[in-house]
């Protein structure tokens, strides 16, 4: 599916939207977080919910209970939901997303999920929940860049965890610097899609450390987005 305001398509035409929230983002961060009893997930944006729907595929024999949080501005995109042809894995949530299409809010023993109207920053800047989990999967830096600039991303830290991960799929160096300027450790993440980017508040011990300062010697000039740069 196309983004006429973006330009853009709201999934890698190349992977597929499932196939991508499983390799980039889903699998990523569950295997390299603690083993838990319940996580709080930020899915970044919701768009057509792969992620969302993807994580409650990926978990549904597991005895967990999930809360996702998504901010989404396109209320129309939302509404159209119930009628998107998804893939045959979603059947089973059928019901979810009709619920979400309409309510924007869907509640059940185990699960919960709440989608924001409203701009992404503004959402986060609102935010008294701590995540354990960030799927960053906005529009590219280029269409989208105040959901990829260094006080972006310093927003999102401060609504993590002491121990949390984000995914996103964007292996940008400016992307990768302002999380690494941060204070996040950066690992590029390899997989049979495209590599992809994981940015932790802790020192992983089962990823290799994507070394951020020999990149920046290699290429002195990069520069990471800033806020006052984008801004309209």
């Amino acid at each position: 599916m196309y983004s006429e305001h973006f330009s853009e398509h709201y999934h890698s035409v190349k992977d597929g939207a499932l196939k991508e929230s499983l390799k980039k983002h889903i699998i990523p961060a569950f295997e390299n977080l603690p083993q838990k009893e319940s996580y709080k997930i930020l899915d970044i944006c919701f768009g057509l919910g792969y992620n969302t729907l993807t994580t409650l595929l990926y978990l549904e024999n597991r005895d967990v209970k999930i809360e996702i949080y998504s901010p989404e501005f396109d209320l129309e995109l939302i509404k159209s939901l119930k009628n998107f042809e998804y893939p045959k894995e979603f059947e089973k949530f059928k019901h979810i997303i009709e619920i979400l299409s309409d309510k924007l809010e869907y509640k059940n023993d185990k699960i919960f999920i709440k989608i924001f109207n409203q701009d992404a920053r503004e959402m986060i800047k609102k935010c008294d929940v701590k995540f354990d989990i960030v799927f960053h999967d906005a529009f590219s830096p280029k269409k989208n860049p105040l959901l990829w600039s260094y006080e972006y991303f310093k927003q999102i830290k401060s609504i993590m965890n002491e121990k949390a991960i984000l995914t996103t799929y964007s292996v940008a160096s400016p992307v990768r610097l302002a999380l690494f300027e941060n204070g996040f450790y950066i690992y590029e993440y390899k997989s049979d899609v495209r590599n992809s980017t994981i940015a932790t508040n802790f020192k992983s011990e089962n990823l290799v450390e994507f070394d951020m300062q020999q990149k920046l010697k290699n290429a002195p000039n990069t520069k990471m987005i800033r806020d006052i740069e984008v801004a309209s």
